[in-house]
């Protein structure tokens, strides 16, 4: 796993907490990459499912799992770009397909994962210039999109199929 700064690691919960690059529609689109997968396990195999999925591609796309809510079925995962230190968030949340059936064995999982903002995290206060410059239109030279397909199919525990990608305008 390549190794965040010092600025990354301090500054990284700070620009993960307001999501600068979230803030504007039209351009978080740019680097925003969402997915809606189907798995044919229960919510709670699913979420262990994906969890050893991420554990396992961990080191060669660099991630590191900071919120691991199981009884709400939600995970957010970081990844800092290698050189520069760009934090990309990966939230994944998982709902029952049939919450009433006591022999529910679908689970659907909406994924995404966008940049968090303009700067990097290395950057002295670039949490600051990220919500300074929130309207800045900027890419994720489509990180996004294959760290969402990384983790997909990293899931070998669970039949997983992709029933709706691409950025949402919401």
């Amino acid at each position: 796993m390549a190794k965040s700064c010092c600025f990354a690691q301090c500054q990284g919960p700070i620009q993960a907490a307001i999501r600068p690059g979230l803030w504007l529609p039209g351009v978080r689109n740019l680097h925003l990459a969402t997915e809606t997968w189907t798995i044919s396990s229960s919510p709670q195999a699913a979420f262990d499912a994906i969890v050893e999925a991420v554990g396992s591609i961990a080191d060669e796309e660099n991630l590191i799992i900071r919120k691991e809510r199981k009884a709400e079925l939600y995970l957010e995962i970081w990844s800092y770009t290698p050189y520069c230190n760009w934090l990309d968030i990966v939230e994944i949340r998982l709902h029952d397909v049939q919450p009433d059936s006591s022999t529910n064995n679908e689970t659907i999982a909406e994924a995404r994962s966008f940049s968090s903002g303009l700067f990097p995290a290395c950057c002295p206060l670039g949490f600051i210039f990220s919500s300074i410059f929130f309207w800045v239109p900027f890419s994720g030279n489509n990180f996004n999109t294959h760290r969402l397909e990384a983790i997909r199919k990293a899931i070998t525990s669970a039949a997983v199929t992709v029933s709706d990608e691409g950025p949402t305008c919401c």
